[in-house]
């Protein structure tokens, strides 16, 4: 896989940058910006997220995969996204008003007539980030995604201060997707995207169909405890569970984001060679659970503070929230590298097939769920993750028969970094009686002993995300020290 671990680190680079300005910008609109407000334009977000997937169509998956791209297949994927983008972005404006309606509140309106604006240009940014994906230059689509990350967040915190309320993330959405067209122009591949053509809509939508389809049933799940939080418990439980979903994903949104657009590029190049997948599958889940289970198990330690430093004392509610999703969490760690997996092996048939018998139960038990309250929503995850994670290994190992000891060998190394990791942020919280307040020298104590704790333990169980992770210390000696080979004889 040549320029897997480059392409990896630009891609890292972006979601970290993303990530940052992401918690920047939560951190400050808790403070400026009501639970109602916030779960307002997350209600219509959501909306319009779900229009994006139908738009896409798996156009950008199409592009990435295809063996043999034409100049008639970009043109085309490009001219049927135009066409779906407009009928959608009608379909959203007209349909605002009644959406209002029925979640009785009539600021949800103009949040749908907003951002449905900025939905209009997703047909000159997506292929085109498409493109340079398939070619991974991952670099040139990390300045891209940053310009529009940075347009969010100024236009959202100047809007917010200046009084615009709910509409300031709306407006930011908007100015957002301009700046991220205007830099996906400049860097453009040399490929003839913007012209009009259906020359190749058969063999497009042919594989676009099942995507699109898994796609659109992924996400509209993802989103389903908001939109029946809305319904049943209105717009300030929509706003509390979606700052907790945040928190508990930092690490999906960092690292498994960075990993997931470098993957499907990778997984199918190496198909196409005719290479074993098997080998790279188990090392991207090796990988992901290095970072995302420690995260998650210090956020459970600490969610008090953690809500209470993100977020402020307002939502104090939110902490059970993220302490019950971030250990119910632990179950979901393959679950980033299905799709790609799958899709990369040929098998895009399956990702709708696994999909239809993991989801609707599981937004069944969400809806039931929500019926008693914002924990009992989390608390569905205990059963929800071991089943979606039975189903895809399921799946995967039909077209992997991976061994279930290499999986077993890389989990073990990670949960050995998860123990090292854990046990500063655990004697601290322990000797403050889980207090929420924690002083600024009490979490920054746990965080750098957490820190400290991770490389350790990375080095003592050897686990390959080291060599990741040793080009980006600054410190010299620190570095050599984690680098320097085990003496013989000595075993992990």
């Amino acid at each position: 896989m040549t320029g897997l671990t480059r392409s990896f680190a630009f891609s890292c680079l972006e979601r970290y940058a993303a990530n940052i300005a992401n918690l920047v910008m939560t951190a400050v609109l808790a403070r400026l910006l009501s639970p109602a407000e916030i779960g307002v334009f997350v209600v219509g977000g959501t909306v319009v997220l779900l229009g994006e997937i139908l738009r896409d169509f798996g156009a950008s998956t199409y592009l990435i995969q295809e063996r043999e791209i034409t100049p008639a297949g970009v043109r085309t994927t490009f001219t049927l996204t135009l066409f779906l983008s407009v009928g959608l972005a009608g379909a959203i404006f007209g349909a605002a008003d009644s959406l209002a309606a029925f979640y009785g509140d009539p600021r949800l309106a103009p949040v749908l007539a907003i951002t449905a604006a900025g939905f209009l240009l997703g047909p000159f940014i997506n292929p085109i980030l498409a493109l340079l994906r398939r070619e991974m230059a991952f670099d040139k689509v990390a300045l891209i995604n940053t310009v529009g990350v940075a347009a969010n967040l100024v236009t959202a915190i100047g809007l917010a201060a200046a009084g615009y309320g709910y509409l300031s993330l709306a407006f930011a959405y908007l100015v957002s997707v301009i700046a991220t067209a205007a830099a996906a122009a400049f860097f453009r591949p040399p490929y003839p995207v913007f012209r009009l053509t259906l020359a190749d809509w058969r063999r497009v939508l042919s594989f676009g169909s099942y995507a699109s389809a898994t796609a659109f049933l992924n996400n509209i799940y993802q989103a389903w405890p908001q939109l029946v939080l809305g319904r049943i418990l209105g717009f300030d439980a929509v706003g509390l569970y979606s700052r907790a979903l945040m928190l508990v994903q930092m690490p999906e949104r960092s690292l498994l984001a960075a990993l997931q657009p470098v993957v499907l590029p990778a997984l199918a190049a190496e198909a196409r060679r005719g290479g074993d997948l098997r080998a790279p599958y188990i090392q991207a889940i090796a990988l992901a659970t290095a970072v995302q289970w420690p995260f998650l198990i210090c956020l459970a330690i600490l969610a008090e503070p953690a809500v209470h430093v993100v977020l402020g004392p307002a939502w104090a509610e939110a902490a059970s929230v993220v302490r019950l999703m971030a250990l119910a969490s632990l179950s979901l760690f393959a679950g980033f590298l299905t799709y790609p997996t799958l899709v990369a092996v040929g098998r895009v048939r399956d990702t709708l097939t696994s999909s239809l018998i993991v989801l609707p139960p599981s937004a069944l038990l969400v809806t039931l769920a929500a019926f008693h309250g914002l924990d009992w929503v989390a608390a569905s995850l205990f059963i929800i993750g071991p089943f979606q994670a039975a189903v895809s290994f399921a799946f995967i190992r039909r077209q992997l028969p991976f061994a279930w000891r290499d999986l077993a060998i890389a989990l073990g190394r990670s949960a050995l970094v998860v123990l090292g990791t854990g046990l500063a942020p655990l004697a601290i919280a322990w000797s403050h009686d889980f207090a929420p307040d924690l002083s600024a020298g009490a979490i920054a104590l746990a965080v750098a002993g957490g820190g400290a704790g991770w490389l350790i333990a990375l080095r003592l169980s050897r686990h390959p995300l080291l060599d990741l992770v040793l080009p980006l210390i600054p410190v010299a000696g620190l570095k050599r020290a984690l680098a320097r080979p085990f003496r013989r004889g000595v075993a992990w």
